[in-house]
């Protein structure tokens, strides 16, 4: 703390600052908003109270406020310091927080076991006619996982993904025995899941899966009637029965499995009636992925995009189920993501923060061995290498992964004077393949949803205590 000598005594000096520029806005109710976009700091206050929050960030600014050293034991002046709109002898309520994400550790990493899938849905993001025969080795997977232990930090999320990872069971069982010796020599915390169709449960992986705790993710999109409009076999038939049916042999590994839903035109505007369909199927954790135009879709795109209207209606519709408590106990993370970014610094998505986690928290390798900064990230130009030339470190070091480390809202334009910035993180890179661009799409339903979720707040604690429920180390 600065002081000031008066003789022999040293006098205790508090100076006060603002916490940067500062908007306020109606939002509703007779309530008004004070945000600082840089850190999304904020406070929400009633309409009587806006001109004595202006008048205190004014004094603040201006020093006047320096010459009252107790004004901090005010209420007000201390909720606008905890809020982190004032800072006091030059530090706030933030200062501990790294907006940019750049000293994050890998603490995912995405194994592609196989380019290949026993069904064929129409959108695959992930199909390559180049690599579809592919299937990661046992050593390249070994490979993978001892250079990712290297850069993690002190918990790593291994997900085995595909294609449909369970047609390669086998190679899993040898690399989670691995995975599991050689974190416990780095002192590492391991987590597992695996993302799959749902089709290749048996009694044997089942029993593999529940004992090594695995996050269980299913692919589905909803009721057969809009599941089946994509997700198909090889002969164009549905293939909601078949997934069904094999989950439903298995009820002990529903306490350990999420459902997965891709977004498209044939359920945006349903996501609702699509959540109390898995909440009425005894579904725990529901998440949704909206429709990339990659692999598959990148000839006709616009068979398969939501309308944007229509997905921030739902968007809509889902906040006003949690707020009615329509879900209970069902961890609706399409909600969840938003909400968490907007109650916290931390902001836990990896997609939806400043410095996304694209090569500093994610790490994924393919089934060819190649290394990705996401295994979203579809554009050549943004590959960090391979296993065979450089590894998981030298992929880390490449000049794409630090091309994609430097993306931050900062540099993107469209960002620079938006007051959502910081809750969003600049949109999903993998959307544009351009580290100088944002996606359009998301930008307007983000532009929409956190304005919302504010007002939402301003009048209940219901997001809050929603939010309270579910604890997530790993929140991708």
């Amino acid at each position: 703390m600065q002081v000031e000598m008066a003789g022999r005594e040293a006098v205790p000096k508090t100076r006060f600052g603002v916490s940067g520029p500062i908007t306020c806005r109606a939002i509703g109710s007779g309530k008004y908003l004070f945000l600082q976009a840089h850190s999304g700091s904020w406070i929400i206050v009633e309409n009587h109270s806006v001109q004595d929050v202006q008048a205190l960030l004014e004094a603040a600014s201006s020093r006047l406020l320096d010459r009252f050293p107790d004004a901090l034991e005010t209420p007000l002046v201390a909720e606008l310091y905890r809020a982190g709109l004032l800072s006091v002898n030059g530090r706030n309520a933030w200062d501990h927080v790294d907006f940019e994400n750049e000293t994050s550790r890998i603490n995912t990493l995405i194994l592609k076991m196989v380019g290949y899938c026993n069904i064929a849905c129409t959108y695959c993001y992930d199909f390559e006619a180049a690599t579809y025969k592919n299937r990661l080795t046992v050593e390249q997977g070994k490979k993978a996982i001892r250079g990712t232990l290297e850069n993690a930090g002190p918990r790593l999320n291994i997900l085995f993904h595909g294609g449909e990872p369970l047609l390669a069971y086998d190679a899993i069982t040898d690399l989670v025995a691995y995975a599991q010796v050689e974190a416990q020599k780095t002192g590492t915390e391991l987590l597992l899941s695996i993302q799959t169709n749902g089709t290749r449960f048996t009694p044997e992986i089942v029993k593999f899966l529940i004992k090594n705790r695995f996050s269980v993710g299913v692919s589905l999109d909803g009721p057969e009637s809009v599941n089946d409009t994509f997700r198909v076999d090889f002969k164009g038939r549905g293939t909601w029965q078949n997934i069904t049916e094999a989950i439903s042999e298995f009820p002990e590994l529903a306490s350990q499995m999420g459902v997965l839903t891709t977004v498209t035109n044939a359920n945006a505007a349903r996501l609702k009636e699509v959540a109390c369909h898995f909440r009425d199927w005894g579904v725990r954790c529901w998440d949704v992925t909206v429709f990339q135009a990659a692999g598959r879709a990148t000839k006709k795109p616009s068979r398969f995009a939501p309308d944007l209207d229509e997905l921030i209606t739902s968007y809509m519709d889902l906040l006003d189920g949690v707020e009615a408590d329509e879900f209970g106990d069902m961890e609706i993370r399409p909600v969840l993501h938003y909400v968490r970014n907007v109650l916290g610094y931390e902001r836990p998505n990896m997609c939806l923060r400043n410095g996304c986690g694209a090569a500093k928290e994610l790490v994924s390798v393919s089934a060819d061995g190649t290394v990705e900064a996401c295994d979203c990230i579809s554009e050549p130009a943004l590959s960090l290498g391979s296993l065979a030339e450089g590894g998981i470190s030298g992929a880390l070091s490449s000049a794409p992964a630090q091309n994609i480390r430097s993306r931050t809202v900062r540099n993107l334009t469209p960002c620079t004077t938006c007051d959502w910035r910081t809750f969003c993180g600049g949109t999903c890179l993998a959307k544009t393949g351009d580290v100088t661009k944002v996606d359009t799409g998301e930008c307007a339903v983000s532009m929409a949803l956190f304005p919302d979720i504010l007002r939402r707040l301003a009048n209940s604690d219901r997001l809050f205590r929603y939010a309270e429920r579910f604890a997530d180390p790993l929140a991708h």
